[in-house]
């Protein structure tokens, strides 16, 4: 399903999806490198297409500091993002400071 060095989505043990690279592929298992360096093990069940793009709900790592915010996808070239946040923010970071509760979240800021 997936093939290695594809940029895509996994699930964390906190539940939220977060983009990383699938380093080896054996049978159902999937090696996956985070962007952020963690690696993990996991059944093709618990990763998903990156396809995030303008429009899609994330929550963002606002300036790196650890602490996340919910916003929406305004333009994403590449790894580059700008996140709109709810409250009214707007950044421009890497895609790999962003997570989301479902792999192709598209949901109204009242979902959350």
């Amino acid at each position: 399903m997936f093939r290695r060095d594809e940029h895509i989505l996994a699930q964390w043990d906190d539940g939220h999806w977060y983009p990383a690279r699938v380093n080896a592929i054996r049978g159902d298992l999937h090696t996956i490198v985070f962007d952020d360096g963690d690696v993990a093990e996991y059944a093709a069940s618990r990763l998903a297409p990156l396809d995030w793009g303008p429009g899609t709900r994330v929550q963002g790592e606002w300036k790196g500091g650890g602490q996340y915010f919910a916003g929406t996808i305004a333009e994403r070239e590449g790894a580059r993002v700008v996140i709109e946040y709810d409250d009214g923010d707007v950044e421009e970071c890497g895609i790999g400071r962003c997570r989301s509760i479902e792999p192709d979240s598209v949901a109204t800021p009242g979902e959350w």
